[in-house]
């Protein structure tokens, strides 16, 4: 199982991960597209809004495992749209699980990648802005 992450962040030695770092747009994408199975772990300190690597991968119909986020849940499904890890035995265990299990994850990567492409248009976000922004007139 090869591992490739996108990250500032340097990965500890012991483990066989290869490091692209900062990626344009494009190339992210052409390694989201090739990996069966994405995963991110939002920064420290960023708990609670979805991190905008979720919605890109998501958004370009990759299958995603991600950290618990509450604001994830309030557009989509966990389950449907995502799956959520716990811990990182659990990440491990579920990252086995869809490589064995290719129909449930596409699925799910197709239901999450519709979901971003019915309501996340511009039309729609700006709506939104727009009633939390009346919410504080």
């Amino acid at each position: 199982c090869r591992v490739n992450i996108c990250s500032k962040e340097t990965a500890p030695e012991q483990i066989n991960i290869t490091n692209h770092g900062e990626l344009p747009l494009a190339k992210k994408q052409e390694l989201i597209w090739k990996s069966r199975v994405n995963f991110q772990i939002a920064p420290r300190g960023f708990k609670d809004g979805v991190y905008g690597q979720a919605l890109q991968i998501m958004g370009m119909g990759g299958f995603l495992i991600t950290d618990y986020r509450r604001a994830l849940e309030e557009e989509f499904v966990p389950g449907k749209d995502f799956i959520i890890f716990e811990d990182m035995k659990h990440l491990a265990e579920s990252v086995g699980y869809y490589l064995e299990h290719s129909k449930e994850r596409e699925e799910i990567a197709l239901s999450a990648y519709e979901k971003i492409k019915k309501n996340y248009n511009l039309e729609q976000r700006i709506e939104k802005i727009e009633k939390k922004v009346e919410l504080y007139e």
